[in-house]
């Protein structure tokens, strides 16, 4: 996976969003755990084919902290390069080399990835498949880290029973349907209409370590270096060390 300076902020901006849902008690989150463990399942959609390459380091590192979380198993729908009005082509391919190298590091099944652009029928299928199998006891938690459309796409084919148990959460107010670079037939408000359940995680630009916009300075990686410089090839898994059910 090849990964810009330019990305890298965004990066880290999300994935302190993702780990503040889910581990944050006093959240919409609670509930999510039953003593100590994970309850339900995850979706999730990311864009990274146009606009921006944040997706090319956040989709591989969201994969990396579902399993060393010991969640792998409860990831149910994993799609990305999602934005279907414009796309560029190498940032497709890009990305999926991220998301694939990552899926097999880790050893996920592969039938729960999908590309949108190569594969829009089967994404939209397998979202509403996801959404047709929740209940209270088994609910279904939907991280949209792109725009609206696909989600809706698979919303709206679902059983509208089902959809009171599924959480839609996003990051970002870009991705609820508001950029003016794009006409989408699709926005948070179209979720909202459908009956899921939306969280709204704050907005994280405030997390990052650069301006938006301009290339981060040298120094602003630093905190990051430990990533970058990481010898340990398959480091074990949280959940495991942890004693939780990744099953």
């Amino acid at each position: 996976m090849r990964m810009r300076r330019g990305e890298r902020s965004w990066l880290v901006a999300f994935v302190a969003g993702l780990l503040w849902y889910f581990a944050a008690p006093s959240s919409a989150a609670s509930g999510l755990t039953e003593n100590g463990t994970f309850e339900g399942r995850i979706a999730y959609n990311a864009d990274g084919n146009h606009n921006d390459p944040d997706d090319w380091a956040s989709s591989p590192v969201a994969l990396a902290i579902f399993a060393e979380s010991g969640l792998k198993h409860r990831v149910v729908h994993f799609s990305y390069n999602c934005i279907l009005p414009k796309t560029d082509p190498e940032w497709e391919t890009v990305h999926e080399e991220g998301v694939l190298g990552a899926a097999k590091h880790y050893g996920y099944d592969r039938s729960i990835l999908y590309n949108c652009r190569e594969d829009l029928d089967g994404t939209v299928a397998s979202i509403t498949r996801a959404i047709d199998e929740s209940s209270a006891e088994n609910p279904l938690y939907f991280i949209v880290a792109g725009p609206m459309q696909v989600p809706v796409m698979g919303i709206l084919k679902s059983d509208p029973g089902k959809r009171k148990y599924v959480y839609c959460i996003s990051h970002s107010f870009w991705n609820d349907g508001y950029a003016r670079k794009y006409t989408y037939t699709h926005t948070k408000r179209d979720v909202i209409a459908t009956g899921v359940n939306w969280v709204q995680v704050p907005s994280q630009r405030l997390l990052q370590t650069s301006a938006y916009g301009r290339k981060p300075y040298d120094q602003e990686w630093a905190p990051f270096h430990w990533m970058r410089d990481s010898k340990d090839p398959s480091p074990l898994s949280l959940g495991e060390a942890n004693g939780l059910d990744s099953a």
